[in-house]
């Protein structure tokens, strides 16, 4: 037998945690996560912190399926950008979108970055509700 008691840890339950005690959490994002409308002071808080939605990218359709209104994930290549000058601040960035069996406008507010990453012959996937704008649909 041995004389060796068992090693006991102690952990203070989990709501009483303060969330500056999670390991890349600074004293500055605690505050704001305190002062955010979500009120995360916790490792509780921010364990039931659950997500309002989840998209759900596995359900795929072709262009030439889809409606104005749909909510659709579309998985194709970028054949354009257009992205306006820096003079356009207001002006969106375009990208056209094709999977081969039709074509579809990715409009952009705000983003100028975006061409970067949507540079021709990236393949993406993109998802949100179809549109019409002049007779063209567009995401």
């Amino acid at each position: 037998m041995s004389d060796r008691s068992p090693l006991l840890l102690y952990a203070p339950p989990r709501e009483q945690v303060p969330v500056t005690q999670v390991k890349g959490v600074s004293a500055k994002q605690a505050e704001a996560l305190a002062d955010s409308r979500f009120g995360i002071r916790t490792v509780q808080d921010l364990v039931q912190h659950y997500p309002r939605r989840h998209l759900d990218f596995s359900e795929t359709k072709a262009i030439r399926e889809v409606g104005v209104g749909d909510e659709v994930t579309i998985i194709g290549e970028v054949r354009k950008v257009n992205a306006p000058p820096p003079q356009r601040r207001k002006a969106p960035l375009k990208a056209i979108l094709s999977d081969g069996t039709s074509n579809l406008t990715l409009v952009f507010f705000n983003q100028p970055w975006r061409a970067r990453q949507l540079a021709a012959g990236t393949r993406i996937a993109a998802k949100g509700k179809i549109t019409s704008f002049r007779g063209i649909r567009q995401m």
